[in-house]
């Protein structure tokens, strides 16, 4: 085993963050009813207080993975606090925002904005790996906005310029943790953003010893895990251990809902990203 996974207690990062948040809302008066997006994140949609408004629990649920109970009950209320004190995130139009800190990448599974009804509000965006789009967002505290085709037409710069800006951003983000295997051939970076997994639009920076190429997986929203190839006599091995970190993330119990890509990619030297293998159960301990 290459690395060891921290035992979690009851509840997981996700009911908790449900929890806390639901009794904070009801404290304040506030009747809601709880759903999932079709990414699995889960959001209240407030049926008092401001009717039809979605709190969306992503970063709830962050806050949940790093802080005490007591921490967390804290930050969620101030962060209620600001949220429902202050105008929808949509009203504020695209041009007058500053993208130069806000603009991000988020890695999502194509069938996420292949809806019939939302086709074209997303037909910009560019491949990740097979399988997966890169999608530009603009962080709020709240959430994250899913930028538009339409909203791309009133900005100024090109989509070259607004995913370079993005995928740098996105980069320049914080880990939570980051493990390496006790022979250094493979890295697993751990997140607190939904865009974490994104960070592979740029793996080639996040692998040393990559003479052959790079193995890589986003089993989850918040996890990497990476290797660098040096020679034709490492791959096999190499994608082996990828895959053992990488199942051990998808198949925790923790992460059912957290759960992105279930496939191993390999990055030639030219830049090809290829499908490799696929993790089922089995793989897992």
């Amino acid at each position: 085993m290459f690395f060891k996974r921290k035992k979690h207690n009851q509840p997981s990062p996700t009911q908790l963050a449900q929890s806390v948040t639901y009794e904070l809302l009801q404290r304040r008066g506030i009747e809601v009813v709880s759903d999932t997006f079709d990414d699995g994140t889960p959001y209240f949609e407030l049926v008092t207080g401001h009717p039809g408004a979605r709190l969306t629990l992503s970063r709830p649920i962050e806050w949940a993975t790093l802080l005490s109970e007591d921490e967390l009950k804290a930050q969620i209320d101030g962060w209620l606090d600001s949220l429902l004190n202050s105008p929808n995130y949509t009203e504020e139009n695209i041009e007058d925002i500053d993208l130069s800190e806000r603009l991000f990448v988020r890695a999502l599974p194509d069938d996420a904005t292949s809806d019939p009804a939302a086709r074209d509000d997303f037909a910009y965006t560019r491949q990740l790996v097979p399988g997966m789009s890169l999608l530009l967002v603009i962080d709020y505290p709240e959430t994250l906005r899913w930028v538009t085709s339409a909203d791309i037409e009133r900005l100024p710069q090109s989509l070259d310029e607004l995913y370079g800006m993005a995928i740098e951003n996105t980069l320049a983000m914080p880990l939570v943790d980051q493990h390496v295997s006790d022979d250094g051939s493979v890295r697993w970076l751990q997140g607190q953003s939904l865009c974490t997994s994104a960070v592979v639009s740029r793996v080639e920076l996040l692998a040393p010893n990559t003479g052959y190429g790079i193995v890589f997986a986003i089993p989850t929203t918040w996890d990497v895990v990476v290797a660098g190839v040096e020679t034709h006599d490492d791959l096999v091995p190499t994608f082996e251990k990828v895959a053992k970190v990488a199942g051990q993330i998808l198949f925790a119990p923790e992460n059912e809902k957290a759960a992105t890509c279930p496939h191993i990619f390999f990055r030639s030297p030219d830049g090809d990203i290829s499908l490799g293998a696929t993790l089922s159960i089995s793989e897992d301990d």
